[in-house]
């Protein structure tokens, strides 16, 4: 109903949605993926979180970029973790015995 009675023109601020959920971004660093079969194991589990709208998993970069509303970093960083691969939100470095040498 809102974007039809203000159709091209843009809603006085008391009237906008603001029950939507934000999107946000997070990026989890993932080591040792080593192959596209990696990646997409991480893309699936990522992909069972609700929130979740989108993920790329970059292989070269070691970066899960997932996009949705209301994720948690550590809670998606434990679900790869689960999955054998070392996981932490790229705004935090992995404890010293996750790093790779």
């Amino acid at each position: 109903m809102l974007a039809k009675r203000w159709e091209g023109r843009q809603p006085p601020a008391n009237e906008i949605a603001t029950d939507v959920p934000q999107t946000e971004t997070v990026t989890l660093k993932v080591k040792v993926m080593t192959c596209s079969h990696c990646a997409a194991a991480v893309t699936r589990a990522l992909h069972q979180f609700p929130e979740v709208a989108a993920v790329h998993v970059a292989l070269q970069s070691t970066e899960a970029v997932i996009r949705g509303s209301g994720c948690s970093p550590s809670a998606l960083a434990q679900v790869v973790h689960d999955l054998g691969y070392e996981a932490a939100p790229a705004d935090r470095r992995l404890p010293a015995a996750q790093r790779s040498t």
